[in-house]
């Protein structure tokens, strides 16, 4: 097994002072959730396991998802700027929970686990903000979700309250909540339009300006179908696509250029994975060919014996041979697997060019004694005649 290496995704939050009202139409909901015990906060599934059995629609169950993410986690203001990008998801959900902070990631992920063992389809988002017509220097993270057929994007950072004067100020705000996309596009853009969920996508000079010149990426964006198409594919070809759409929307701003960068480490990465994958497969393979022709030597220097039909035989020559042929055409298609493991794969395929031979010297043998009589298969064997082959 090789070890899997992709870049990961730096996300940051700037200060923001934009504080939305409490909304009388969720109280119900939002006091159930404020009631909840602490023995079920310990974890997403417990949180998601209090909200199905207190809650009966997706309408309710995610207002009971945003309310509590809001209002649970305070930003992190102190650790903003540290580089959470070797996290890995699970760990800044668990820690999120446990110390009730974090920054837009952190928000995000929770939102998404808990949106998720609730079996409500989402996605976290990634790109940057505008605030009061200044677009933020840094990147930012919210999600997505659908209800009832419909895409409305979430944001449970902004949600939570605002930054004053250096600090923290919770305050539930509703105006990030359930937001359509064509009004989150006024203030929140994905690096990839692909997650815009519009159909005329908009465009980064369009965002950044708001001036009309190059206001779409696409006209008639089927987003439904390329996300479907998208999720489908390698993630190679996902990297790869992600970073063509960027390129193609007009970047210029320092935060999607390093966002692009990012992405294109994590094309070069993936590139390598699927090389590693492709050389375990092939190493698989020609494991259990080794074991068909290590079967096929200790079956020809007990002479064959116990006789099986010639058929059986002739299958059982040529079977490793086949195999190892095979393998020997993976191998030579594997691709680039990164500096680490090129000595490997220069080793397993001197190793199955090796076996290739030998498989072949066998299937020769096997056949040359299937033309034989009787007499002439048991003069292969003679002394004379007989060869040892060593074991491998």
């Amino acid at each position: 097994m090789f070890m899997r290496s992709f870049v990961a995704f730096v996300c940051l939050l700037i200060s923001f002072v934009g504080l939305g009202q409490i909304n009388p139409k969720y109280d119900v909901v939002d006091k159930k959730m404020a009631a909840i015990p602490v023995d079920f906060t310990t974890t997403t599934a417990k949180i998601a396991t209090y909200i199905n059995a207190n809650f009966k629609t997706d309408e309710d169950k995610l207002r009971a998802v945003f309310y509590w993410t809001a209002t649970n986690i305070d930003y992190d203001v102190k650790n903003m700027m540290i580089d959470n990008s070797e996290q890995p998801p699970a760990y800044k959900i668990a820690n999120t929970l446990k110390t009730h902070k974090g920054v837009c990631i952190h928000y995000a992920e929770v939102f998404s686990a808990i949106t998720t063992d609730l079996n409500l389809k989402n996605y976290i988002i990634e790109g940057f903000v505008k605030q009061g017509g200044k677009v933020s220097p840094l990147a930012h993270a919210w999600c997505a979700v659908q209800l009832d057929g419909n895409w409305y994007f979430v944001d449970p950072t902004f949600g939570a309250g605002g930054i004053l004067n250096g600090k923290f100020s919770k305050r539930l705000n509703n105006a990030y909540y359930k937001v359509p996309p064509s009004k989150m596009a006024l203030t929140h853009l994905p690096f990839d339009y692909l997650w815009q969920f519009l159909s005329s996508p908009v465009t980064f000079d369009f965002f950044i300006s708001g001036k009309a010149g190059s206001a779409v990426a696409k006209i008639n964006f089927n987003f439904e179908q390329e996300i479907i198409r998208y999720q489908s594919l390698s993630f190679f070809d996902r990297f790869s696509e992600t970073v063509d759409r960027i390129e193609s929307n007009g970047y210029k701003l320092p935060v999607i250029t390093t966002y692009l960068e990012v992405m294109k480490k994590n094309k070069s990465a993936a590139r390598k994975n699927t090389g590693v994958e492709k050389m375990n497969m092939v190493a698989a393979n020609y494991n259990q060919a080794i074991v068909l022709l290590n079967d096929l030597i200790f079956y020809r220097n007990k002479r064959f014996s116990p006789s099986i039909s010639d058929e059986d035989l002739a299958i059982k020559g040529r079977e490793p041979q086949e195999k190892l042929s095979q393998c020997l055409e993976d191998v030579y298609r594997v691709g680039d697997v990164g500096e680490e493991n090129k000595a490997v794969l220069t080793a397993l395929k001197s190793q199955i060019n090796e076996a290739v031979r030998s498989s072949e010297e066998q299937n020769e043998f096997v056949q040359e004694y299937l033309k034989r009589s009787k007499i002439g298969r048991k003069l292969m064997f003679s002394k004379g005649a007989f060869f040892g082959v060593p074991m491998r």
